[in-house]
């Protein structure tokens, strides 16, 4: 956020000049978990409206199963964004896929993701974030996929500092784990 202020005795055609960096300025973001039963994350480069971004789940237990998405998000508004992307899986009886969808901003921060891919499957995801503390704070997520069905998931972070937390949880298709959770 900025404000500019600007006097009369400038003159009423007066153009405050901006410095080119602070107008769009570009930002990188990783957030990851590493816990004994599987790992997480994913990584954005942010500018404007754009997102790109890079998202991964990988299975130490089920047969090393992954899911890595590539993708590229468009803000219309705060509320609302379009994603389209390449999803790459090794989960049975799917393949590789593109996909398309939209994600929405709910009332009390509850976010809604709904796509559709290549293969005609759709997907519709809800997830919320409670700051419970300070440094405690809890994330359940519910995924319905037409292709693998329903996925849920809750997970409770302990912040140790701004980069590092402690985190444990269940994922219904990984099971229970406990873990650390980096940022940057």
């Amino acid at each position: 956020m900025a404000r500019v202020v600007s006097y009369m005795e400038q003159g009423e055609n007066h153009k405050p000049s901006f410095d080119p960096k602070l107008l769009n300025p570009t930002f990188f973001m990783a957030e990851g978990s590493l816990l004994s039963n599987m790992t997480m994350g994913n990584a954005m480069i942010m500018r404007g409206r754009e997102d790109y971004f890079f998202s991964w789940d990988y299975s130490f237990d089920h047969h090393n199963e992954y899911e890595m998405d590539l993708g590229w998000k468009h803000y219309f508004n705060p509320n609302i964004s379009s994603v389209v992307g390449y999803r790459w899986t090794n989960e049975h009886g799917l393949k590789d896929r593109a996909f398309a969808g939209v994600e929405y901003r709910l009332p009390f921060l509850i976010y809604s993701t709904a796509t559709i891919d290549s293969e005609g499957d759709a997907r519709f995801l809800l997830e919320k974030d409670f700051q419970i503390t300070s440094r405690l704070s809890a994330s359940p997520s519910l995924q319905y996929d037409t292709a693998s069905k329903w996925e849920y998931g809750i997970f409770a972070d302990y912040m140790l500092n701004a980069q590092f937390s402690l985190t444990a949880g269940y994922e219904s298709e990984h099971g229970m784990g406990l873990g650390i959770k980096f940022r940057f």
